[in-house]
């Protein structure tokens, strides 16, 4: 009985550090795909600058 407590609250610790590890890696991945969108938005802002230029 208790071997099979310890070993449930072993799981339940490693259930929970694996679930703050993943919300970690998706706050992360957000993050990085805002800057993605952000560059790429201003590769798309600058790519228009440049065509406005030729045409002028």
């Amino acid at each position: 009985m208790n071997k099979e407590q310890d070993n449930k609250e072993l799981l339940i610790g490693k259930d929970w550090e694996g679930k703050k590890f993943l919300s970690m890696m998706r706050i992360i991945i957000k993050q990085n795909l805002l800057i993605f969108k952000q560059y790429q938005m201003i590769h798309l802002i600058n790519q228009i600058k440049s065509k406005r230029q030729k045409y002028l």
